[in-house]
């Protein structure tokens, strides 16, 4: 058996001091915490699988090009990938072409409403009712009536934005639909 002395006040104080720097080294060599897009929390993981770990793939239905390469930057500065349709119908094929399974699947669609050739409407009432889409979208709109926000909620929406989308919005959306924070 090993004899045990009583520590005096200046033992303890060294053995304090040791201790206390041998856990700020400990702490110094573990990696920084991670900035928030890119925790993984249990939610994310129950709601995307595996995909938590990948960043949004966002599809974004606009056709005026100024409006759609502006999001596309704001999404990718929040580390998204971004797909871009101009109507309707191209929203259509490319969400026909990332549920196959060589494609990754969106984790949102942002959808202009007004568009030439086939609209956010009708390309939303396709998606929801036709298609049976899951994957959230979101109406961007420069207008403001309740009638258009009613519209919007009974085609399938799941949420209506006025334009222009600005960031904190963005963040707020991609939080809530695809699950991604971001700082």
């Amino acid at each position: 058996s090993s004899l045990k002395l009583p520590l005096d006040e200046e033992d303890k104080a060294r053995t304090s001091a040791a201790s206390s720097a041998k856990v700020k080294e400990a702490e110094a060599t573990f990696v920084s915490v991670p900035d928030a897009s890119k925790i993984i929390t249990p939610s994310s993981v129950a709601n995307r699988g595996l995909a938590a770990m990948e960043p949004p793939h966002v599809l974004v239905v606009e056709d005026t090009a100024m409006c759609w390469k502006v999001l596309k930057l704001s999404l990718a500065k929040l580390k998204c990938t971004v797909d871009i349709a101009e109507d309707g119908a191209q929203a259509l094929e490319a969400v026909k072409k990332s549920m196959e399974a060589d494609h990754r699947p969106y984790n949102l669609v942002l959808m202009d409403l007004r568009m030439p050739v086939m609209d956010g409407f009708e390309a939303t009432r396709i998606l929801k009712d036709e298609m049976k889409y899951e994957t959230p979208i979101v109406a961007l709109t420069a207008e403001t009536g309740a009638d258009v926000r009613q519209r919007c909620k009974e085609i399938g929406f799941d949420e209506f934005v006025q334009k222009p989308l600005r960031g904190e919005m963005l963040k707020t959306i991609l939080s809530e639909f695809a699950h991604h924070a971001v700082q």
